[in-house]
């Protein structure tokens, strides 16, 4: 059953779209400093809970919908990076790269959400 459902949802994201979704890695930089990432990794731990599960799954339905497919394959439905290139039609180490943004992307999206909500509760809004 399972596997029927990503299989038509797949489908319809394959007949639906306009334009090629899988996106162009060297148009989206996404890369940050060791230092940097070592710093947002201790603001993760320190604010984990100023931000919502709901919160998170809408900044998930934000991602551009390559990443969100390989995202979402990968993560929730535990296909492995060949199983994904072979269901849609690309390569393993795009599915790789693909998940690597989408996860890069995602953890800017949750920092600037955890940032935005401490500031709001330091203001008092």
């Amino acid at each position: 059953m399972k596997r029927i459902i990503v299989n038509t949802a797949l489908n319809y994201i394959r007949d639906h779209r306009k334009e090629k979704y899988f996106l162009d890695i060297d148009k989206m930089p996404m890369s940050i400093s060791p230092k940097e990432e070592e710093e947002e990794e201790t603001l993760i731990q320190e604010l984990r809970k100023k931000i919502s599960t709901e919160q998170v799954m809408r900044l998930l339905v934000e991602l551009p919908v390559g990443y969100r497919t390989i995202f979402n394959l990968f993560v929730f439905e535990e296909y492995s990076h060949r199983e994904i290139a072979n269901i849609l039609g690309c390569t393993e180490n795009t599915s790789k790269s693909q998940l690597s943004k989408a996860r890069g992307m995602l953890r800017k999206k949750i920092l600037e959400t955890v940032k935005a909500n401490v500031s709001d509760h330091l203001c008092g809004v």
